[in-house]
C-alpha cells in the first residue's frame, strides 16, 4: 500500500502550503470552492484547473481542460486524461509549481492546510484554446505516447520496464517509442529525456490569463 502523500507548493513563500492526496477526488484551482485552493498571485491557474486522488496502488492527476495546461516532469497532460503520478514528481499548473511528497518526509503529520485563495468565485471548467510552445505538443504525441515519455523522464527507458508499468507488451512499447523518436526528430531515448520540456509562454498569454 502506498504511503500517505501530499502536494506541496514549491514556488510559494509560505512553506506551510500543503494538502493531502486522499481517496476522494479533490479539485485544484483558484476558485473559492476548490478543495485544494491555489493562493492569489498564480494568475495562470484556472478556477477549476485539475483533479487529484488516490487508491491503494496509485496516485492520479487529471487536467480539467485548463487554459494554461498541466505538466508532470515537464510532460503535458492531455485534458481529461488521468495520469499516474509518483513520489518526487514535479507538477506545473501553468505558473504554480507543486511537488508530490511523502507525509512522513515532511515530519509528523506534516499537514498544515494552505490559505484559501481569494480568486475566482466560480468553478466552471475552463476549456483552453491556447497552449504555450512545447516540444511534446508540437510533435503531436498521442496520450499513450505522452505516458511513455513521462515514465522515461522518471528514469525508465527499457522496453521491459515500460511494459510493466504501462501494462503493454514490449513489442507495443518498442513500436510506440519508435513513433516518439520520429515525431520528436531525435535518435535516442536519452535525447527524449534531455529535451527541454517547456518553452516560456509569450507575455501576451500571461496578460490575457491575468485579465481572466
Amino acid at each position: 500500500m502506498l504511503p500517505d502523500a501530499i502536494l506541496r507548493l514549491v514556488n510559494y513563500s509560505k512553506a506551510q502550503w500543503q494538502f493531502p492526496i486522499e481517496a476522494h477526488v479533490k479539485v485544484i484551482g483558484r476558485c473559492t470552492e476548490a478543495d485544494v485552493p491555489i493562493p492569489d498571485g498564480f494568475l495562470g491557474v484556472s478556477g477549476r484547473h485539475a483533479e487529484v486522488w488516490r487508491d491503494q496502488r496509485n496516485l492520479y492527476l487529471r487536467d480539467l481542460g485548463s487554459r494554461g495546461g498541466t505538466r508532470v516532469n515537464g510532460v503535458p497532460l492531455p485534458a481529461q486524461h488521468p495520469a499516474i503520478i509518483v513520489m518526487g514528481d514535479s507538477i506545473a499548473l501553468y505558473d504554480a509549481e507543486l511537488r508530490v511528497e511523502s507525509r512522513a518526509i515532511n515530519g509528523g503529520d506534516g499537514i498544515s492546510l494552505g490559505l484559501a485563495s481569494n480568486g475566482d468565485s466560480h468553478c466552471e471548467e475552463e476549456l483552453g484554446d491556447k497552449e504555450p510552445g512545447n516540444y511534446f505538443w508540437d510533435a503531436r504525441l498521442t496520450a499513450r505516447e505522452l505516458d511513455i515519455v513521462m515514465w522515461m523522464r522518471r528514469g525508465l527507458v527499457d522496453d521491459i520496464q515500460l511494459s510493466r508499468v504501462l501494462l503493454r507488451s514490449p513489442h507495443t512499447i518498442r513500436t510506440q517509442v519508435g513513433s516518439i523518436l520520429k515525431k520528436l526528430r531525435v535518435h535516442t531515448r536519452a535525447a527524449v529525456v534531455a529535451l527541454p520540456a517547456f518553452v516560456a509562454p509569450a507575455k501576451e498569454l500571461v496578460g490575457e490569463l491575468g485579465e481572466h
